[in-house]
């Protein structure tokens, strides 16, 4: 379990002196009991919503089918934020994904996980509205940061709510598939959320076996499935199936590009990062602490077996 690969000085130091209480036992002993629903009921959303209840202020973001804004609920003047999605240019596979991201996320509660809080379409689009993180994704932390966070800043204000969020996920056989530091946002008061359930996958409704996510963050079974134009395409293949593991490499990733500055695999063309996932160990810098080192190690085992839980 990813709990037992932390020890003193590296973590445990952290969870005694600055993780409340209220989230459970110290680092060594049952790290990852999850808090109960902090939210309650989905008071005030649930009723029929269209666009024309918000008032869009930002683009925050594009893509090939979609967009990201930022907006207020009219009435209320409630920050929020909204994903469209365009039907005209999603694929019967992204139409699926959709669907699925909308069932998935929409069924999550967690402190740790951006909330949605509704879902509705019409004739051209459909929508997601979600909390809004004030002080925007890691990834714009990491851009502004002059210095390497300290190992001590990673575990307790990074890693500790990502496992947390993660622990909850797993338990009901979710994957996020796409951990990297543009999904994980950071509210008003240094709260870390996961955020963006696009390619999150059930295992109790179907087998994961599609090559999804962010190259630099793919596991190696992920990179050997073959590529899909349907969303019901090689789900009879039992061979490609993988599991939990692949978002605890993708945590390990996360935690060596937040160490080191860089991914571990990251290389000049997308071919030579393919090569690098599939035969190169990574080079942990013999700086580091000696639990991060095992912790990096351990997460980064190219056998998905041989990688920890995150519970």
């Amino acid at each position: 379990m990813l709990k037992n690969g932390f020890g003193a000085p590296w973590a445990s130091s952290r969870a005694r002196h600055d993780v409340p209480e209220k989230r459970g036992r110290d680092w060594e002993n049952g790290l990852l009991n999850c808090l109960q629903d902090p939210f309650g009921a989905n008071e005030g959303w649930d009723r029929p919503w269209s666009i024309a209840d918000f008032k869009i202020e930002k683009k925050l973001h594009t893509a090939k089918a979609s967009s990201v804004y930022s907006a207020k609920e009219a009435s209320t003047g409630s920050p929020v934020i909204i994903k469209v999605y365009y039907k005209d240019k999603l694929s019967p596979l992204n139409k699926g994904q959709v669907d699925r991201e909308r069932r998935i996320h929409g069924a999550l509660r967690h402190p740790n996980i951006v909330r949605l809080f509704t879902t509705f379409e019409d004739d051209a689009s459909i929508y997601l509205v979600m909390e809004q993180a004030a002080q925007g994704d890691l990834f714009m932390k990491m851009c502004a940061a002059t210095k390497h966070f300290t190992e001590r800043t990673i575990v307790g204000e990074f890693l500790y709510p990502l496992l947390l969020a993660l622990d909850q996920m797993h338990t009901l056989g979710i994957l996020h598939r796409d951990i990297k530091p543009e999904n994980l946002l950071v509210c008003g008061d240094g709260t870390l959320k996961l955020a963006d359930f696009g390619l999150a996958v059930d295992r109790r409704e179907e087998r994961p076996i599609t090559r999804a996510g962010t190259l630099d963050y793919m596991a190696p079974e992920v990179l050997m499935c073959p590529d899909k134009t349907r969303p019901e395409q090689n789900k009879h293949l039992a061979e490609l199936e993988y599991g939990t593991a692949v978002d605890v490499w993708a945590v390990g990733i996360l935690v060596f590009e937040l160490l080191v500055g860089r991914a571990p695999f990251a290389r000049d063309t997308p071919r030579e990062t393919y090569d690098s996932i599939l035969s190169e160990e990574p080079a942990i810098p013999a700086h580091l602490a000696p639990q991060a080192r095992a912790f990096l190690a351990a997460t980064l085992a190219k056998d998905a077996h041989a990688r920890p839980s995150v519970a």
